[in-house]
């Protein structure tokens, strides 16, 4: 952390990739701690707002015994993208938002 309180450095990523199952959606990432997760997820199109929802909640989680359950949940619509990592912990056994993040598409 720099003198202004602001991070210079990476403090978290994670990185993986999503498998379309047929019947369900599989992601799979890993993290800078080296947490490995494999996550099922359904896809949810909502016709009334022209948005799609996808909710991953963990099937497997590898490397790190402090987690207890966790889940992404993505909303995707024409002009922004919404992430949430949910998690439970042993510190925090609530099943609690972590992050989120929002990208909005800019006009021209």
């Amino acid at each position: 952390m720099d003198k202004e309180g602001k991070f210079n450095k990476s403090i978290f990523w994670e990185s993986g990739f999503i498998i379309d199952r047929g019947e369900y959606l599989e992601l799979c990432n890993v993290q800078k701690s080296g947490r490995m997760e494999i996550l099922i997820g359904k896809l949810n199109n909502s016709s009334n707002d022209n948005k799609v929802e996808i909710y991953f909640r963990n099937k497997n989680i590898f490397n790190d015994e402090r987690v207890i359950s966790s889940g992404r949940k993505f909303i995707i619509s024409e002009s922004e993208i919404k992430y949430e990592l949910h998690m439970s912990t042993n510190n925090n056994p609530n099943y609690d938002i972590h992050l989120n993040a929002s990208l909005r598409k800019v006009s021209e």
